[in-house]
């Protein structure tokens, strides 16, 4: 990638350049996540700014892989804070730095649950507040449960409407 001296001392004047061993914010627009982000040489696409610096001080970097921050400021532009990996070596990094989100594993629900799930909520012993709570499942899924959108081979009653919208006293009501 060929960049022209314009080019690079625009993009150095976006970036808050500080002692040697120190973070360089880069002080233009960020994704929401926090990553530095510009685009390439002559209107060309997005990119974070960090491949940018990479670029610039060591070399092109291959498609497959990723500039990777040792710092672990999505904005450093220091060059110093960065090295070359694959998304695995990200992973692991990130792992390392016990920086890794992970997501609870799925619960696996078995038919006489979904069914004793249904009744409670028909009956109208328990609120889908309250089964969510006491089964340990998103609300999400214990609304579609009860509504017969998910599980729909699985016995037990279906709720056509969600009491939770319609709020009259359905024993008092007049017809």
């Amino acid at each position: 990638m060929n960049f022209d001296e314009k080019y690079i001392e625009r993009f150095w004047e976006k970036v808050n350049i500080r002692g040697e061993d120190d973070c360089w914010e880069w002080l233009n627009y960020k994704s929401p996540d926090g990553y530095g982000r510009t685009r390439y040489p002559n209107g060309g696409n997005m990119t974070l700014t960090s491949r940018i610096v990479y670029i610039l001080t060591f070399g092109d970097v291959l498609d497959n892989m990723r500039v990777l921050h040792t710092c672990d400021n999505r904005g450093c532009c220091n060059p110093k804070h960065l090295f070359l990996g694959t998304q695995t070596d990200n992973i692991h990094d990130m792992e390392n730095k016990n920086r890794a989100v992970h997501l609870p594993e799925k619960k696996k629900i078995d038919k006489l649950t979904i069914v004793e799930i249904r009744n409670k909520y028909n009956k109208r012993i328990n609120t889908q507040q309250e089964l969510s709570l006491e089964y340990g499942l998103c609300l999400q899924c214990i609304r579609n449960m009860v509504i017969g959108k998910t599980h729909k081979n699985v016995g037990g009653p279906i709720t056509i409407a969600n009491r939770g919208f319609n709020q009259y006293n359905y024993k008092n009501r007049s017809i």
